[in-house]
């Protein structure tokens, strides 16, 4: 039986399912969580959050959850620039889209040398509905919301790995609800939003069931920190369509870890500095990557 070092060195030939792997960890398939789910806009009111990621990575999870080096000295990177947006459409319903463009890249010693792929990724599209969580017998000021996002890839696979892919294709269907509360802690207000999600794809990518665990805290008037958590599960129901089956790059988990500070600039606007590492996996790029963020408010 081959070792995970050797079909990870095997691999390397044909990149597209490493870089697969990767996509996870880079945060391609996930929707912005800094923003909490479990709150719906004001009618008529909105924001726009642009946000810039940059990751790389030598590293992966393996089919073990064990964290090893690609073969051949790969690396793995993502460039990617996200604008999302909220808009209050009526008091219990928000609009939502979820926009990406990301240049992904892969590079080893062997022949396969480097190249990448700049394209736009998975745009996400859809509703979140005000629905308070008083049927779990939880009262104001806890707060809740269903939230549906249709998921469009607007990109062509590479299956015979010439190019690295900006996603794992599929449309998708996620189904949410989350619910939340104000929070005070040493006297400094806050909030918590606590999230779950199922994300039904078509094709050879595996449904996925997301958990999103996220906290703020205002340090000052102007400075908000935002924690987070989130935990993708690959429902182990996907197929890799021939494009390399020792890798099993369709089943996975992640668990990623955020961190970010933001700063009030003026009374609409908002900076946003951060960092998310890639805590845990399996069959998922390993590390993690600074990204920037600006927030509108309209």
């Amino acid at each position: 039986m081959q070792s995970t070092r050797n079909r990870l060195r095997k691999a390397a030939s044909a990149p597209s399912a490493l870089w697969s792997m990767a996509l996870l960890a880079a945060g391609l398939s996930s929707s912005f969580e800094a923003q909490a789910a479990a709150w719906v806009q004001p009618q008529g009111k909105g924001e726009v959050i642009v946000q810039y990621l940059q990751w790389s990575s030598h590293t992966t999870y393996n089919r073990h959850s064990s964290r090893e080096a690609y073969g051949d000295n790969g690396k793995s990177s993502l460039k990617q620039l996200n604008p999302y947006v909220e808009y209050g459409l009526t008091p219990d319903v928000t609009l939502i889209g979820n926009f990406y463009l990301k240049q992904a890249s892969y590079s080893n010693d062997a022949d396969y040398g480097h190249r990448s792929t700049t394209a736009f990724g998975d745009q996400e599209m859809g509703i979140r509905y005000n629905l308070p969580p008083t049927f779990a017998g939880l009262d104001a000021p806890w707060v809740g919301a269903a939230q549906w996002l249709l998921v469009l890839p607007f990109y062509s696979r590479h299956k015979d790995g010439s190019q690295p892919d900006v996603g794992m294709g599929g449309i998708g269907n996620e189904f949410r609800y989350s619910i939340g509360r104000p929070i005070s802690l040493f006297d400094r207000p806050g909030y918590i939003d606590l999230g779950t999600a199922l994300r039904l794809r078509t094709g050879g990518p595996a449904d996925e069931w997301r958990v999103d665990i996220a906290s703020g805290l205002y340090l000052t008037p102007k400075w908000l920190m935002i924690g987070e958590i989130n935990q993708i599960t690959g429902l182990r129901n996907g197929h890799d369509n021939g494009d390399n089956p020792s890798l099993d790059p369709y089943n996975y988990n992640q668990t990623k870890l955020r961190l970010s500070f933001v700063r009030q600039i003026s009374d609409s606007t908002r900076l946003q500095l951060g960092y998310e590492y890639y805590a845990a996996g399996r069959n998922t790029g390993a590390g993690g990557a600074p990204f920037v963020g600006f927030w509108w408010h309209f």
